[in-house]
Parts: C-alpha cells; structure tokens; sequence
C-alpha cells in the first residue's frame, strides 16, 4: 500500500502541479494593482527581502510600489491561513497588505472601498478599550454607517473652513497660558495632563457652539 502510494503520488503531483501551484500562489485584492509575479507561498515577499539586500531596508519596498503602481496598490504577504472546519486540510495564502501614498487615495479606501477593504483588527483593538462604540474603534458595520452619517456634515470642507480659525485661536490661547505658567513656576516642572484636557474641551465647545 505504502509503496503504491509512492508510487502514485509523484505522478499526480506532476500532472496537477500547474492547478497545486496557482491554489498556493497569493491572490490578492480584486481591484487593487499589484505586481505580475507572485511566488507560490511567499507572495512578493521576495520584493522585501531585494529591498532589504539592495537598500538597507524593506521601508524603500513600499516607496518603489508607489512609484511603481500608483497611490493604491497591495504587497501579497503569502502567510497561510486556515478556514475551519477545514483547517486540518485547507491552507491559503490570501492576506494581503495595503500600501496607500496619497490622503485622497486614503480617504477613497476607506469611505468608498469597505466592501474590499477594512481596517485590521490590530488598528481597531487599540481604540476598543477607550471608546468601544465610537467610529474609530469600529469595523465597517451598521454602527459605523450610523456614525458616519451623524458626524459626515461636519467633515465637509465648508464645514471645517469655518472651525479651521477657531482650532488655531485654542491653540495659540494654550501658548499664552504656558507662557504665563511658565514665568510664574520659577523653572519647576508641572504636569499637563489636565491642561490639555482641559484646552481639547474649550475646543470642542468652540468648535460646537462657536
């Protein structure tokens, strides 16, 4: 039996190998520009690791994809992932990373391509404990829908034109009050951790009620 199967595997590795090699081979994201050459397993991992030979360091990777792809493209990571309850026997390579060069390209991503794209989990987690139902610790879901739609007038240029004279008077307000704080410590050192606070409030009130 063992040696049948020694026999046998071989060949049907051989005749399958092409279908064996694209299922292991990243895909990526449908949409998102990438470059034509993925390696089974490893993605482009091999672009990092040219980098890191030829460079000094893998950061000159994304500038070259930039160049290279545009303000949007994706580096193919290769990292297996499992899907039960077939995790014993189906592994893919799929995860991708995003590269985004621009703030307009920034913005198109995540208000326009959520289906797509989301933020990781790990951006999410931060922001969890401190705001668990507030947008920026929130998957694209409804909650965050309902959000957007709340706090989207006041994202408009016309909107923040208006708020951008009042940010800057709170900010040059905090200046003048750490400068007379300043002359009246004698050089000691102070904590502040409750004047910011309490600057970021008066600015949101400005801001809110002018």
């Amino acid at each position: 039996m063992f040696l049948y199967l020694a026999l046998v595997l071989p060949l049907i590795l051989f005749l399958y190998r092409d279908a064996l090699l694209r299922f292991l081979t990243p895909r990526g994201i449908p949409g998102v520009p990438s470059y034509p050459d993925p390696k089974p397993l490893s993605g482009d991992l091999h672009y990092f690791r040219e980098s890191m030979r030829t460079q000094g360091g893998f950061s000159k990777c994304f500038d070259n994809m930039a160049r290279d792809l545009g303000p949007l493209s994706q580096i193919r990571l290769g990292f297996f992932k499992t899907y039960p309850p077939l995790s014993l026997f189906l592994v893919t390579a799929d995860i991708s990373f995003v590269v985004l060069a621009d703030v307009p390209t920034i913005e198109h991503v995540l208000t326009k391509q959520t289906r797509a794209i989301d933020r990781a989990a790990q951006t999410t987690d931060i922001f969890a404990g401190l705001a668990p139902t507030g947008q920026i610790a929130l998957p694209t879901n409804e909650m965050w829908k309902h959000h957007r739609r709340i706090v989207g007038p006041a994202m408009t240029s016309k909107y923040l034109s208006l708020t951008t004279p009042l940010a800057n008077e709170a900010v040059t307000d905090v200046i003048e009050y750490f400068k007379a704080k300043i002359a009246r410590v004698d050089g000691r050192s102070w904590s502040v951790e409750k004047d910011m606070e309490g600057a970021t409030l008066v600015s949101i009130a400005r801001d809110v009620v002018g």
